[in-house]
């Protein structure tokens, strides 16, 4: 553990807009039904069913809805969908609520966008205090429960880049933690149920390298030489293993030449005109 090491926090809201809106349904109607707990997405016009899905509820994962997908195609997926209008208002709202209760916990908040912020809150439990980073974790997504009605994931690292990941495990109400060194043994669990809080998950950034001279890259190199990835041999700046490049096909050659002749027929047909253009005018002249 180093002495300069910090403690980042990354609280991000659960489906925000669709909570959000749940929750300001259930305070004009309380007898209705909780729209979390239902497949349910906000975004589009409800008249028209025109638009795009901006937030959906965990059920409606479930049909394959993703955010940012047309109405349309998501009431394919699941017909008895139920859409809700947006509501800026309410959103913004509950996200002042939500920056107001975070910052009691220390003056370092920076707000990313209206339901996720960062907080460095190093000094309030210090650089290797987990255990007391784990319990202050728990105690705001405890708050934020039952003061605000909604629900947080936290995730919790040495630098924000890696809390940010943490908080995108499994959801909801969770509290993941994702230091350096858990990084390497998340991508290759050494005893079963290691790392268990990830879930078998790998940050989509991290690619897996097959080793060189291994079995499975000759098979690609042999069986496939133009379609092997320069990712499956050494690193840049190491000596040791080949990097595939792809060879030049014929059909690129066939562009080539006839690049080249329509290059030469276009600088034939140039001085043709200008040729012409001068036989005009002297022809006019006289």
């Amino acid at each position: 553990m180093k002495l300069d090491e910090k403690t980042i926090f990354h609280v991000d809201v659960n489906s925000a807009f669709l909570s959000w809106s749940a929750l300001r349904q259930l305070e004009e109607e309380p007898g209705s039904v909780d729209l979390r707990t239902i497949p349910s997405a906000v975004g589009g016009d409800v008249q028209t069913r025109h638009g795009v899905i901006t937030a959906k509820s965990i059920p409606a994962k479930k049909y394959g809805i993703q955010t940012g997908e047309p109405v349309v195609k998501a009431l394919q997926k699941c017909p008895h969908l139920v859409l809700v209008r947006s509501d800026f208002e309410t959103y913004r709202r509950y996200s002042h609520a939500l920056m107001d209760l975070l910052a009691q916990y220390t003056p370092l908040l920076q707000q990313m966008s209206i339901d996720e912020a960062f907080l460095d809150l190093t000094e309030r439990i210090g650089p290797d205090n987990r255990e007391g980073a784990l319990a202050l974790a728990q105690e705001i997504r405890d708050r934020v429960r039952e003061e605000l009605g909604f629900t947080v994931n936290v995730g919790i690292s040495s630098n924000k880049l890696l809390a940010k990941m943490a908080s995108d495990f499994r959801k909801p109400d969770l509290t993941h933690t994702l230091y350096p060194e858990e990084v390497s043994e998340m991508r290759h669990p050494r005893t079963p149920g290691c790392c268990s809080q990830y879930w078998g998950r790998r940050p989509a950034s991290i690619s897996t390298r097959v080793p060189t001279g291994s079995a499975d890259q000759k098979s690609r190199r042999n069986g496939n030489r133009q379609k092997a990835s320069p990712m499956n041999g050494p690193c840049p700046g190491t000596s040791t293993g080949t990097i595939i490049r792809p060879t030049a096909s014929r059909s690129s050659a066939r562009c080539r030449r006839r690049s080249r002749e329509d290059c030469k027929r276009a600088v034939l047909w140039g001085r043709q005109s200008h040729f012409r253009s001068n036989l005009r005018n002297s022809t006019d002249t006289r």
